[in-house]
């Protein structure tokens, strides 16, 4: 790699380069050494000391790979004649290990590394048997492929944040000392550092951010520095999103790559939670998220917030502190949030849902309960959908109002809207208030909130 990667810098192509830049036989050098001593003797006379001296040796082995001959018919179309098989891989360096009627393993010589698998020795075989033996018309079976959970649920993803007006980007997976440890939410372990450190466009549009050598433990320091660029260039706010692994050692010494879908934005903390609480709908829509205090230093501490799901935490979201904005050189507002995708896969419901909608009319209901300044809009929502019964459709946070004299220290009015329905009929008064009595009941015995008419 390092031979291959200076010849393309300096473009400096030689017959040296082009050999050592690939794999080159470990055994090589013996045979060279004899065949030159031979000549040697031959042109110049002499006599040949006897012993090798060999100061260097090589890791790598040959392993044994196994061709089923029943695969030929499969993978060539055609019959090639079991007893050819063994032959044909010997004439080609190949040491026959065992060849029965059913199969052959042999050990590939030192110079044709690339003969790892199976197909590797039926492309081989066909080579020699003769590719021109192949009819037109040869029935060869195919089966198509399906495509994995992950793969799915990330065209989701990209399908959604597209729709919502984002762009995707792919930033580089190391970063400067600086924003590793300005933002690093999912551990504290000190990240690795990489044997070559990157040079070039990120070093060159940013000053005096350091070595860029670290694996990166988050995707947004990376995203912030591309709308950086943006706006110091005169573009337009860029709107990104990045679905990538990131690298969290371990206390074992281990890597965890789990992967994240990030994005950054212009919009308020409370749009962008619209976002994310889309991405969580789209993959499955009866999946109900959390959200509880971040601590996180970057973040605006009154408008950022962890996400959970099931009490487990799966992201984290809220606009930049104003030390944040300084940090990045950031002129305007910026929102960022990252969610763990592996959390999303786990959750997600890949089969088209049909649920009939209600052509029945809603009641809505507004409350105004005052609770303690401590309690989360996300608990008291929780407690609403859970007492309000079968007609039950949503709740909807309105707004937060504050009075001292009336409520006392330490206390709020939240004001929220239920939205009651009835999928086969018209709801009455009564079903409505009885749905009411249970909310205000199950409020006052959880929360200690009192309504307020």
């Amino acid at each position: 790699m390092s031979i291959r990667g200076t010849a393309r810098k300096l473009t400096l192509h030689s017959p040296a380069s082009h050999r050592f830049e690939r794999p080159i036989d470990p055994e090589g050098t013996d045979f060279a050494s004899k065949r030159c001593c031979q000549l040697i003797l031959e042109l110049a006379g002499g006599e040949l000391a006897s012993g090798v001296i060999d100061v260097g040796s090589s890791s790598y082995r040959s392993q044994e790979v196994t061709l089923r001959l029943e695969q030929l018919k499969r993978i060539l179309g055609i019959e090639v004649p079991p007893e050819i098989v063994p032959t044909i891989l010997s004439n080609l360096g190949c040491e026959v290990i065992e060849s029965n009627e059913e199969s052959v393993t042999v050990k590939p010589p030192t110079w044709r590394r690339d003969l790892t698998r199976e197909c590797d020795l039926i492309e081989e075989v066909g080579r020699i048997y003769g590719f021109d033996k192949v009819p037109e018309n040869a029935d060869v079976p195919m089966a198509a492929t399906v495509k994995r959970n992950e793969d799915r649920v990330a065209i989701k993803l990209r399908s959604l944040m597209t729709a919502a007006g984002f762009d995707e980007a792919v930033t580089a997976s190391l970063i400067p000392e600086p924003w590793s440890e300005v933002f690093s939410p999912w551990t504290q372990n000190k990240p690795l550092v990489a044997s070559q450190p990157m040079l070039g466009v990120l070093e060159k549009a940013s000053q005096n951010i350091g070595r860029v050598e670290f694996l990166r433990r988050s995707i947004v320091p990376s995203l912030l520095e591309a709308r950086r660029i943006n706006e110091h260039r005169g573009g337009v706010e860029a709107e990104l999103f990045e679905i990538a692994k990131v690298y969290l050692p371990t206390t074992k010494g281990a890597l965890d790559e789990p992967v994240k879908i990030t994005f950054v934005s212009s919009r308020d903390y409370f749009e962008l939670k619209g976002v994310v609480d889309s991405l969580v709908y789209e993959v499955n829509p009866e999946t109900q998220i959390d959200y509880d205090f971040c601590q996180e230093s970057l973040l605006d501490k009154s408008r950022s917030a962890i996400v959970k799901l099931a009490g487990k935490t799966i992201g984290y979201i809220g606009e930049l502190s104003k030390s944040g904005m300084k940090e990045y050189d950031l002129r305007r507002p910026c929102s960022v949030a990252e969610i763990d995708v592996q959390a999303l896969i786990e959750v997600a419901d890949l089969v088209p849902q049909h649920k009939q909608i209600s052509d029945q009319p809603t009641i809505t209901r507004d409350f105004n309960f005052v609770v303690d300044e401590s309690l989360q809009w996300s608990e008291l929502s929780r407690s609403v959908a859970s007492s309000a019964g079968e007609f039950f459709e949503s709740v909807e946070f309105v707004e937060i109002f504050r009075n001292t004299e009336k409520d006392g220290e330490g206390k709020k009015r939240v004001l929220l809207s239920v939205k009651l329905r009835s999928q086969t009929t018209t709801l009455t008064g009564e079903q409505a208030e009885k749905a009411c009595s249970s909310i205000i009941e199950e409020c006052k015995k959880s929360h200690g909130a009192e309504i307020v008419a």
